[in-house]
């Protein structure tokens, strides 16, 4: 998956960050939620069932992203 990502900078108005950009490959898996409300939640754990934080290594990228459906306006 390293290939798949480049490191860019993000540029705000006091301060710059660092934020990815992901090119596409067959490998990746993506996953749709419909039908989610204002309220609705997801989490992304970084941590094992028992709440350890595994060695940097071993931790996958957690990209995610949001859309507005063309439904919504």
């Amino acid at each position: 998956m390293e290939k798949d990502v480049a490191v860019n900078d993000a540029i705000h108005y006091k301060r710059v960050g660092e934020n990815a950009l992901l090119h596409h490959s067959d490998a990746q898996r993506w996953y749709y939620l419909s039908d989610m409300r204002e309220n609705d939640l997801v989490v992304f754990r970084n941590v094992d069932s028992q709440g350890k934080l595994p060695s940097l290594s071993q931790v996958p990228s957690m990209l995610h992203s949001a859309i507005q459906s063309l439904s919504e306006g």
